[in-house]
């Protein structure tokens, strides 16, 4: 996806709650198998969220509707799972090359859409 180059900082965070979550299966002696078929994951899906990869060199991204079913799975909240990581897992702005122009634009409703109840052609 344009714009979405993964950082060091991305890297440990999605490690780091592949690393979250095993501890948590571990504890409560489930297997990655009976979770990830009990969250509706394949079983190479839940373990390339364990190891925070989605491939060799690429950090995984799992949707927050995945995480939460893997939360209702181990019977733990989000926040359980989710690394207390305080360092930059973005690449910035500037450094992807997008420069923001602060002035503001006309609003025009485009036609067919309702603003206010008012239907524009």
């Amino acid at each position: 996806m344009a714009g979405r180059e993964h950082t060091k900082g991305w890297e440990r965070f999605t490690r780091e709650l592949g690393d979250n979550i095993t501890r948590v299966r571990e504890s409560k002696g489930l297997s990655q198998e009976h979770v990830a078929f009990a969250a509706g994951l394949s079983r190479h899906t839940y373990q390339r969220l364990e190891k925070g990869l989605k491939s060799p060199d690429t950090p995984t991204n799992p949707t927050l509707y995945t995480l939460l079913a893997v939360c209702r799975v181990l019977g733990v909240h989000l926040e359980d799972i989710l690394p207390s990581y305080s360092g930059s897992i973005f690449t910035p702005a500037k450094e992807m090359g997008v420069v923001f122009n602060m002035d503001p634009l006309p609003l025009e409703p485009r036609p067919g859409h309702d603003i206010y109840g008012k239907r524009f052609r």
